[in-house]
């Protein structure tokens, strides 16, 4: 599948033996998602448990390219009211960074296995598990979101870059098999571009005028 359903399936094997997030998320990065109810919790277990309920509604809402807001609604509960949105920026800052690692782990686990089997060969790994830590670390879907991320630059905000990928979707050219990241990166700047292309002619008459 794609790298939600990746993820998603990452999180229900972390899910089947919870504690397992405490060894792979730092707890002090799980702890600034919640307030004191979590601290009070009888077990590393149950907190493990809260806070996995948690990542899988922010996950997604992460990797679609939603701004701060969307993500910091879902963790607090409520639509209005959500001031500087230090819980969704928590999340960015501490845990996305942790949960990009845990992203990285099948294509460690993958290659450590073809070069057991198989020493002679050049390992090959999908794509999506490739970069799939990258992904969930920049807060993307897909490899060509985070192609686009990498194209536009950090002088361009992560939903900015979104909205541009989302305009150049329509000159996306299909991905070749085994599709190496810089392929998709050139494919994506090439659907970039034909967009810049397409608003030059759709501007009216005069106005690139300088005067």
């Amino acid at each position: 599948g794609g790298a939600s359903d990746v993820f998603a399936a990452l999180l229900a094997w972390v899910r089947e033996a919870p504690l397992r997030l405490m060894d792979l998320v730092r707890p002090e990065s799980l702890e600034g998602l919640f307030g004191e109810t979590y601290k009070k919790l009888s077990s590393d277990e149950a907190r493990a448990l809260m806070a996995l309920d948690l990542i899988e509604q922010i996950v997604p809402v992460w990797m679609s390219g939603a701004p701060l807001c969307k993500i910091e609604a879902i963790a607090v509960g409520k639509p209005t009211g959500l001031g500087f949105c230090p819980t969704a920026r928590h999340f960015v800052m501490r845990v996305a960074p942790d949960l990009a690692f845990i992203g990285g782990l099948p294509a460690r686990l993958l290659l450590a296995r073809l070069m057991t089997s198989a020493p002679e060969k050049e390992p090959s790994i999908p794509l999506t598990l490739a970069i799939l830590g990258s992904i969930l670390r920049e807060g993307c879907d897909s490899a060509e979101a985070l192609a686009a991320r990498v194209e536009v630059g950090r002088s361009v905000s992560r939903v900015a870059a979104r909205q541009q990928f989302e305009k150049a979707l329509p000159f996306l050219g299909a991905a070749t098999p085994n599709e190496t990241f810089e392929a998709t990166l050139i494919r994506v700047r090439n659907a970039m571009l034909v967009t810049l292309f397409s608003d030059l002619s759709a501007s009216p008459p005069g106005s690139l005028s300088p005067n």
